[in-house]
């Protein structure tokens, strides 16, 4: 965690990649300092040891860190106005580490960046610290996300489109995210999820959230041309201290979200989710309470203009 890995861990990855009959890179236990981007390619494994969300001083875990506000894992594909393989990073997979960001300040640049990125797998991953954990850039298309935590502000975001051509086809967005037990924890600022406009197929089963935001900011907001955004069993903890919307959803079509339990330590004056400009949506609550003097004057805030949404429960 002090001397800069940075040009050897590339130095490994490249090497791996050049290797017939392997795609595996191991990384030992230990701590390992990043100040340069690393460059994943496509077809690749990088694997560390023993994931722990808090670690314990007999379970070794292999720890990327940054200090300095740097992408550290880049996967990007190249634009599709160029010929050859791999067009775009695919394949790559991702487990059993931890990604920190070592910094009181917050930063924007993320710990994994995806641009023309698709069919890649994040496993028990841990992002822990102040800054951006995702950015899902252009093109960035069916991916998972198995058993990950973000510990601390760690959000993830999506870009706003733009056109990028390849033949005739016109390629944006983000599209076709799996989250599976996932949770987020310990933050105290929004958004966790921001989704901008041509966000689609955006799944969480079973994902947690418990914090506390201080800034005002939901736990996830939608804006511009988003639909198909499905959470199944949330559970939520509003820690005392927190005043904000879970959800500010805007421009959302065709979405489901199922809470499954609410702990609210704390009376606040918003409601849980945010409606404007909405469709085809359906809010499933079977919460179970900690009332703690908190009396829920009611769940959804409704804006304007929102069409063929359905509630079920018995607590609305």
């Amino acid at each position: 965690g002090i001397t800069d890995d940075s040009n050897n861990m590339q130095k490994a990855i490249n090497y791996v990649k050049s290797c017939d009959g392997t795609d595996t890179l191991n990384v030992a236990p230990g701590y390992y300092l990043i100040s340069k981007t690393l460059n994943i390619p496509s077809n690749i494994k990088i694997c560390g040891n023993i994931k722990t969300m808090y670690h314990d001083e007999n379970k070794k875990a292999t720890v990327f860190i940054r200090k300095e506000n740097i992408i550290m894992f880049n996967l990007s594909g190249k634009p599709y106005s160029e010929s050859g393989t791999e067009l775009r990073a695919s394949d790559i997979e991702l487990s059993d580490f931890t990604l920190v960001t070592d910094s009181n300040e917050y930063y924007d640049k993320p710990l994994i960046f995806t641009k023309r990125s698709i069919y890649n797998m994040f496993n028990r991953l841990v992002f822990r610290g102040n800054g951006k954990a995702i950015f899902f850039d252009i093109s960035s298309f069916d991916m998972r996300f198995m058993n990950c935590d973000f510990v601390g502000n760690c959000d993830i975001e999506t870009i706003e489109s733009y056109t990028d051509a390849f033949g005739t086809a016109v390629l944006y967005g983000t599209n076709q995210m799996i989250f599976f037990g996932c949770r987020w924890e310990g933050y105290t600022k929004g958004n966790l999820l921001k989704f901008n406009n041509y966000t689609r197929e955006m799944f969480f089963f079973g994902c947690k959230f418990e914090g506390r935001i201080k800034d005002g900011n939901p736990h996830i907001y939608t804006q511009s041309n988003n639909s198909d955004v499905y959470m199944y069993g949330t559970r939520i903890t509003v820690l005392a201290g927190s005043n904000t919307y879970f959800a500010n959803l805007n421009d959302l079509k065709r979405s489901l979200f199922d809470i499954s339990y609410i702990d609210n330590s704390t009376q606040h004056d918003n409601a849980l989710i945010k409606i404007n400009n909405t469709s085809s949506i359906n809010f499933l609550f079977k919460p179970s309470f900690s009332i703690n003097n908190y009396q829920p004057e009611y769940y959804i805030e409704n804006s304007n203009d929102n069409t063929s949404f359905e509630f079920d429960g018995t607590l609305i």
